[in-house]
């Protein structure tokens, strides 16, 4: 019996790592897992800011445009992304760049025909005005290679694992964006500042949603 009992044990380990080495392991590191935790990230902001009602009527008429990403190996430019779409799928300047329609991740800043350029919160010049958690504090999302969240207010209560979301009248009131990481205080001790978390690397991503927010004319 013993020795059965011992098989039975050591074709069970066998059969996990296998599940786990070639089953589980690959999805785990798959650009799709990272791209599922955003929207299940932003979902989750958007409803308890809107209520579910509210979230399923603003995805339900939003117009977005799916856009793969250009390679730009062996630079891997994280500021500036390249798309494989343009003017001709009704892409604008200022249109904002998403995961999904629903992590902000960037902004259309020029358009050809069948292309377009995004300045993603990676890029240094990258300033937009965010709100954190419920108590919707106010903070300034600086771009760079690490981006930060600034100028929070120590009487705010903002706490570390909160939601960012953007306050900036350039994107959708309320878009997410990340979560706030552990607080400091910034320069001459009247703000804390904090790293902002992200669900996603962009070497994850293949592909961007653009939402198109941006007003055209008849002729467009």
């Amino acid at each position: 019996m013993k020795r059965y009992g011992w098989l039975l044990v050591t074709a069970g380990v066998f059969i996990l790592t296998f599940a786990h080495r070639f089953l589980v392991a690959p999805f785990l590191a798959s650009p799709e897992l990272s791209r599922l935790r955003s929207e299940n990230a932003a979902l989750k902001t958007a409803i308890a800011q809107n209520g579910a009602a509210a979230v399923i009527e603003v995805l339900k008429n939003q117009t977005a445009v799916s856009a793969r990403i250009f390679s730009s190996f062996p630079f891997n430019t994280k500021s500036i992304l390249m798309i494989n779409a343009g003017m001709r799928s009704g892409i604008r300047v200022g249109d904002s760049a998403t995961i999904s329609g629903a992590t902000l991740v960037g902004e259309v800043t020029t358009v050809e025909e069948d292309r377009a350029a995004v300045k993603t919160i990676f890029d240094p010049s990258w300033s937009s005005a965010v709100r954190i958690g419920e108590i919707e504090a106010d903070g300034l999302l600086r771009g760079g290679a690490n981006p930060r969240i600034s100028m929070i207010a120590k009487t705010t209560g903002a706490k570390e694992g909160e939601s960012v979301y953007s306050a900036s009248p350039l994107f959708p009131y309320g878009i997410y964006v990340g979560t706030l990481g552990p607080l400091s205080t910034a320069d001459l001790n009247t703000f804390l500042e904090a790293p902002l978390v992200l669900a996603y690397g962009l070497s994850d991503l293949g592909t961007l949603d653009i939402l198109l927010t941006h007003e055209r004319s008849p002729a467009q």
